[in-house]
């Protein structure tokens, strides 16, 4: 349960730098602008969050022998890296 707090607060500040910044470089700041933006990331989330429950227990069969946490911290590392490369080349 406490890993999916701290995944829960990775996604919400993700979210919330990504909206600062929309609000930071918007000429026209407004409160719609603002609800707008939180209704986009908070449904995207939540509908993400919730197919990607349904498809992680629909291959779990697939997995039994390998440890899905390494496997999820292995895509993890793998999507840095990817990150890493594009920015720095």
């Amino acid at each position: 349960m406490f890993s999916v707090l701290l995944l829960s607060l990775a996604l919400a500040l993700d979210a919330f730098c990504v909206s600062f910044i929309e609000g930071a470089i918007t000429k026209k700041r407004s409160i719609i602008l603002a609800l707008k933006l939180a209704f986009t990331f908070g449904i995207f989330q939540a509908v993400l969050a919730f197919f990607g429950a349904l498809l992680g227990k629909a291959i779990e069969p697939l997995f039994k022998e390998i440890k899905i946490e390494a496997l999820g911290g292995t895509l993890l590392v793998m999507i840095g890296v990817q990150t890493l490369m594009e920015h720095l080349f």
